[in-house]
């Protein structure tokens, strides 16, 4: 497999989690960013680091072609959302040397954009979640009357990375909905007909369900299905804390769907099992990237990164070894702020927060086998605890 280095985009948690999983295998990869600050950097392992300061538009299409014409040849095995929109629409302009495991261009596109994966699915009859759009491009002209059943989450049709815009924002009622579009309205770049309602399904954070695969030729070469144990921040965010979990159901729902638009590469799609009903209803995809969460799968022994790797060497034999009891996953900081609101509002205990986290885990961060990243985060927290007693600078060289 030396003849071919995977290129790993963005490096954050995410990213951090499928370097892992492919250095498990022996695997070197590449790793592109536009944070030389972080703590992942500090890793030990990678094949290379390049930086580029925009991971997505022209400047990483130049990065990627400046890497192929050095010579060799490379696989993109996961990024960035923004970066996998960007590589989609531009991916006659990369080198021949350079590999997208992705679908057509119009399927990436769909399922890069709520609003055309919720009229897929729902043509394909899916249980989802039902969904509203607003098509207006002026907040003046938005309409505050609307026919949206109460809870809903608010966010945003694509992912856009606006500072101030949160994940998503789950809305009580009309009035908290119309205070939720004002706070919007003030971001800039962020337009109504970027914007999604969709209809809350009830039930806690262990309610949502999750199943990452890794199709090749339109079959699913590897699944796994986890569930989510906590979300920072509660109810609406990322994962905090998952394990694996056995339901058939959204297995075979989420096959379903993929294989009826000809996926290819990595994928996942997340449900969320009705408190009410006991209905698995199908929330979003994630698209030829590595899911948040994608760690957990590795840590019970679903290496979906290696098994792309190993696909795009011809090699299709790989095999998942399932841990005989399920691991949890754990970001340890995510978690422990989930649990501290959840304390705050008298639905949790701190020791049941310390029972939930009981058994073989894996975490987010620490890793036995390169640990300089999580040395690298707790030098820069205890620097800076003792910088401003001295008072310096509160940044960490």
């Amino acid at each position: 497999m030396a003849g071919l280095v995977p290129i790993i985009i963005g490096f954050g948690v995410n990213g951090w989690n499928v370097y892992r999983a492919l250095r498990r295998e022996g695997i070197r990869p590449l790793v592109i960013d536009n944070d030389p600050d972080s703590i992942f950097w500090k890793c030990a392992g990678a094949a290379k680091f390049t930086y580029s300061r925009e991971l997505s538009g022209p400047m990483i299409v130049d990065c990627l072609n400046s890497l192929a014409d050095e010579g060799g040849d490379y696989v993109l095995i996961s990024a960035l959302e923004d970066t996998v929109s960007t590589l989609n629409e531009h991916r006659n302009a990369l080198r021949p040397n350079v590999r997208l495991l992705f679908p057509c261009r119009d399927t990436v596109r769909m399922l890069l954009d709520k609003k055309a994966f919720y009229k897929t699915a729902t043509s394909l009859n899916c249980t989802i979640s039902p969904m509203y759009f607003l098509e207006q491009d002026d907040w003046l002209a938005v309409s505050w009357e609307n026919e949206t059943s109460f809870p809903c989450i608010v966010k945003t049709r694509t992912k856009m990375y606006v500072r101030g815009l949160a994940k998503a924002y789950l809305v009580a009622n009309k009035a908290e909905l119309v205070e939720t579009f004002k706070t919007i309205s003030l971001l800039e770049g962020v337009r109504p007909r970027d914007i999604v309602i969709q209809e809350w399904v009830p039930g806690p954070d262990d309610r949502v369900i999750f199943c990452m695969q890794y199709y090749c030729q339109s079959k699913p070469l590897i699944s796994f299905v986890g569930r989510k144990i906590r979300q920072w921040r509660p109810q609406v965010g990322g994962t905090a804390s998952a394990t694996a979990i056995d339901d058939p159901e959204a297995l075979t729902e989420a096959t379903r769907f993929f294989q009826s638009v000809r996926m290819e590469g990595i994928c996942s799609m997340e449900f969320k099992r009705s408190s009410k009903n006991g209905r698995l209803y199908m929330i979003e995809p994630t698209a030829c990237r590595a899911d948040y969460q994608e760690g957990v799968a590795v840590a019970n022994g679903y290496n979906i990164p290696f098994a792309a790797y190993a696909a795009a060497v011809g090699q299709l034999s790989y095999q998942p070894a399932p841990t005989p009891n399920p691991l949890k996953w754990v970001y340890l900081g995510s978690d422990y702020m989930a649990a501290a609101q959840y304390v705050s509002e008298g639905k949790l205990s701190w020791s049941d927060w310390l029972k939930s986290l009981r058994g073989p885990k894996a975490f987010a961060i620490f890793a036995w086998e390169d640990p300089r990243p999580f040395l690298e985060l707790v030098r820069r927290k205890v620097i800076g605890r003792l910088i401003p007693w001295s008072g310096g600078s509160s940044k960490a060289s």
